[in-house]
C-alpha cells in the first residue's frame, strides 16, 4: 500500500512536522513541534519531495514602529504635545514652544508645520494661535492611530493609514518599512490522507551495536529510506 510505504519512509523530523502542517504557519509549527526553524524548513522540503505538502510564497512590505515611534507612543508625538498646550493657553509665542512642550528645535518646527498643514493652528507675528474645534482636538490623528496598530501589512492599509505612513516615513525612525517573505503551507490530498493515519514514531533509524545487544529491534520496524 503506497500510504504505508510513505509512512515507513518518514524521518523523525517529518513525523513531527506533518501533523502540524494544518497550522499553515512556519512559526506556529516551530513552536508546537519543539524543533528549531531550520529543522522545520528541512522537514517541509522533504515532505514536498514526497508530494505531501505544497508551499506558496509571497513578498510583503511590513510597516513597523521605529525607536522614535516607541518613544512618541509613550510620550506623544510633538504635534500632539503642542496641540495640548495650545488647548490650555490658546496662544503661544513661537520661541515658547520648545520649553512648554519639552521639544528640541527640530521637533518644534515639525510640530508647528504639521499643525499648520492640518489647519489646526495659524501663525501670525510670531504667535501660534489655536484654530481647531474641540472635536478636532480630542480626535486622534491618523498618525497616532497608526502607531498604536503597528506592525501592519502595507498592502492591507486603509487610505487614511497609507496617508499616515506617507507623513511619518520622512521623519527619523518613527516607522520602519521592511520586506518580508511569507511562506504558506498546505497539505496535498495525499498529505491529508497520510496525516489522518496513525504514524508510528518508534521506527528504528539504523541498527546499532546497542540495539543488537539488547535485541531492541524485536517487534519493531526499520524506517524505509528513499
Amino acid at each position: 500500500m503506497e500510504e504505508e510505504t510513505i509512512i515507513e519512509s518518514l524521518s523523525p523530523i517529518e513525523r513531527k512536522v506533518l501533523p502540524l502542517v494544518h497550522l499553515e504557519d512556519l512559526d506556529k509549527i516551530t513552536e508546537k513541534s519543539g524543533l528549531d526553524k531550520t529543522s522545520v524548513m528541512r522537514g517541509i522540503e522533504f515532505l514536498k519531495k514526497k508530494a505531501l505538502v505544497e508551499t506558496t510564497s509571497s513578498d510583503k512590505k511590513i510597516v513597523d514602529i521605529g525607536i522614535n515611534g516607541i518613544f512618541y507612543l509613550k510620550k506623544q508625538l510633538p504635534e500632539r504635545r503642542l496641540l495640548t498646550e495650545l488647548d490650555k493657553k490658546k496662544k503661544i509665542g513661537f520661541n515658547e514652544v520648545k520649553g512648554l512642550c519639552k521639544l528640541n528645535d527640530n521637533e518644534s518646527k515639525v510640530a508647528i508645520g504639521i499643525l499648520k498643514k492640518k489647519a489646526l493652528i495659524e501663525v501670525v507675528d510670531g504667535k501660534i494661535s489655536l484654530t481647531a474645534k474641540e472635536t478636532e482636538i480630542i480626535k486622534k490623528m491618523p498618525e497616532e492611530n497608526l502607531l498604536e496598530k503597528l506592525p501592519l501589512d502595507l498592502s492591507l492599509l486603509s487610505q487614511e493609514e497609507k496617508f499616515a505612513v506617507e507623513n511619518l516615513k520622512s521623519r527619523k525612525d518613527i516607522i520602519l518599512i521592511s520586506d518580508k517573505k511569507e511562506v504558506s503551507l498546505a497539505l496535498t490530498k495525499l498529505g491529508e490522507k497520510i496525516s489522518s493515519m496513525k504514524i508510528k514514531d518508534d521506527l528504528i533509524e539504523q541498527l546499532t551495536t546497542k540495539i543488537i545487544k539488547t535485541q531492541g529491534w524485536k517487534g519493531k520496524k526499520f524506517r524505509r529510506y528513499d
